[in-house]
């Protein structure tokens, strides 16, 4: 890989790190605070209303105003909102701040994973998503632990200052990226997602657009919320929720680094899709599962084997599309994921509000949306198995260890 990518993926690890940080003592944090589940359901699901709107729109335009310059813009927002809402908890400045901050986000996935396409071919764009994939998750493991231990020693209005200056300060990275950052156009055109297309690319974006919207709103349900649930089914102190998620997070990082090798050897569809399938009794049991230790571990083979297969899949579908198209099909994408999301957040409140027999109908709702995208991943991406795009991607003779 080109020192360029490289510093995008340090970049996503020292953000990454801060981020996690973060969201492992956030929730409780508010909870601290006084704030119930429903409200903090009602937060999370407007911030994921502003990932849609705003991360879309900056996702579609920020090529037109550098995709650098937007980058660095919206981490300072991020860190900035990050750090106002340590010091002001209160629940005017949370919702005010919520809208703006989802959107700063997700723009900044959406760009960087354009510049990493953009820095790579197709003998080296498998192992960089996946690298920077493993990377990132890798970084909430080690966010998660620092978060959950600073948490307990430190207080979490410490932890969550300490993360914001970080997560600022992580933006120097980006700034000496050595990257030609000039403008691009935006075409009136290029806003017609399909228009352009063949037929095979657009049952790609039908795809892509429609499982995104169908795991988003099944993780939308309860992904948010992990520090909650472990809190309230089993009273974990913010360390043990820490090294709980962080479990996941190292199955995913693990997963991750190696998805371009384990592609090769089963096949990219073959293996994303056998992944997605052994989610499904996961989620289920995780409504019945009332041990602590059986629960953390399904629900880290869950997120690491739904996680572990992203980069397989946002390789194939960025390389199947014209380069002018990524950003703005990437960004309707997120539109999907984050609208969805948005609503699965606020039933968080609603459905586990009788206690806990509310998170057994949490999960098997999950479940249920966890099905349909399997069915709908095998219609979108089966008759492509053995392409020739596909196999180009993911033969030993191109990609390396």
């Amino acid at each position: 890989m080109s020192a360029k990518v490289k510093s995008i993926i340090l970049y996503s690890l020292i953000s990454g790190t801060s981020a996690s940080i973060y969201s492992v003592v956030f929730n409780l944090f508010l909870r601290n605070n006084g704030l119930t589940n429903s409200t903090i359901g009602n937060f999370t699901s407007l911030e994921l209303y502003g990932s849609a709107i705003i991360g879309t729109l900056l996702g579609v335009f920020g090529s037109s105003l550098g995709k650098k310059k937007i980058i660095v813009a919206t981490a300072c927002i991020s860190g900035l909102i990050m750090l106002l809402r340590a010091f002001f908890p209160y629940p005017d400045m949370l919702i005010y701040t919520a809208f703006l901050n989802g959107g700063m986000g997700v723009a900044r996935n959406i760009l960087l994973n354009v510049i990493i396409l953009e820095l790579t071919d197709n003998r080296t764009r498998a192992k960089a998503f996946g690298y920077n994939a493993g990377v990132s998750m890798g970084s909430g493991l080690i966010g998660n632990i620092i978060g959950g231990y600073f948490g307990d020693i430190f207080g979490l209005k410490f932890t969550l200052i300490l993360a914001g200056i970080s997560f600022v300060l992580s933006t120097l990275v980006i700034i000496n990226l050595s990257y030609a950052d000039e403008p691009v156009k935006v075409k009136t055109q290029d806003l017609l997602v399909l228009k352009g297309l063949n037929c095979g690319q657009k049952r790609i974006v039908t795809g892509y657009v429609l499982t995104t919207a169908f795991v988003g709103f099944g993780a939308g349900l309860f992904i948010n919320f992990g520090n909650l649930i472990f809190f309230d089914l089993f009273k974990m102190s913010p360390a043990m929720i820490g090294a709980a998620l962080s479990v996941a997070q190292l199955g995913t990082a693990i997963g991750s680094f190696y998805s371009h090798k384990l592609s090769e050897k089963f096949g990219a569809v073959q293996y994303t899709a056998w992944m997605q399938f052994l989610v499904i009794p996961l989620v289920m049991m995780l409504g019945y599962i009332r041990d602590p230790y059986l629960f953390t571990a399904c629900y880290a083979l869950r997120y690491s084997l739904m996680n572990m297969t992203s980069p397989v899949t946002s390789t194939i579908i960025f390389s199947a599309l014209p380069k002018e198209k990524v950003a703005i099909i990437n960004s309707l994408s997120n539109f999907m994921n984050n609208i969805v999301r948005g609503v699965a957040s606020g039933l968080f409140g609603v459905i586990v509000s009788s206690g806990l027999s509310g998170y057994k109908t949490l999960f098997l709702i999950s479940a249920v949306f966890y099905i349909l995208n399997i069915i709908l991943y095998l219609w979108t991406y089966f008759p492509i198995r053995n392409s020739t795009l596909v196999t180009e991607l993911y033969k030993r003779q191109n990609v390396h260890p």
